[in-house]
């Protein structure tokens, strides 16, 4: 069993409690008095989540990735450490429907999962919908990745029929895809 309570406070500031109970003993308990806080990386403060993004891709995305207006990269900190990132995307529509904000990433450091880091993530994200009057968030989650399905399924997202599709596009004829670089 699970339980988890969340306040925003009036600075977009989500301060969290989460206990966890197995077999009637706690697990992991967050103090309500710590805070994470959700960023926009940008070119003026991508140094300070440099490591943060190395730790969870493998290396820091190249400088041209924080000119992107079409695309917002999220860092979330808890305690003033950068422990979790969201890659979210607009989807527009071509006629008079609302779009959707893609969450194209969500992953948070190890040691602080299931300290509501995704949760507070995920909260930024459904305000940033909602201030650009999107009809929503759209997300993907693996099938093996029942944990994320779970919290998923908790903050009110819904399982659809929809079959995702993936083409593999060669990046300058080396044979590299344009998400691995070559090494």
């Amino acid at each position: 069993m699970r339980a988890l309570r969340a306040a925003r406070s009036g600075k977009g500031v989500l301060c969290a409690r989460v206990l966890s109970v197995t077999r009637g003993r706690p697990v992991a308990l967050v103090p309500t008095d710590m805070t994470i806080e959700v960023h926009r990386i940008t070119a003026e403060n991508a140094e300070r989540f440099a490591g943060l993004l190395a730790a969870l891709a493998g290396e820091p995305p190249p400088p041209e990735a924080w000119a992107l207006e079409a695309a917002w990269v999220l860092a979330a900190e808890l305690e003033g450490q950068p422990v979790g990132v969201a890659v979210v995307v607009p989807i527009p529509k071509l006629d008079a429907r609302r779009g959707f904000l893609f969450v194209d990433e969500l992953s948070v450091l190890p040691a602080y999962r299931r300290q509501g880091v995704a949760r507070a993530l995920l909260a930024h994200v459904e305000q940033l919908a909602r201030d650009l009057s999107l009809a929503g968030v759209r997300l993907l989650a693996r099938p093996e990745n029942a944990a994320a399905r779970r919290l998923y399924a908790r903050l009110g997202y819904q399982l659809n029929d929809s079959v995702f599709c993936e083409k593999r596009i060669e990046n300058g004829g080396d044979g590299t895809t344009t998400d691995h670089p070559p090494s």
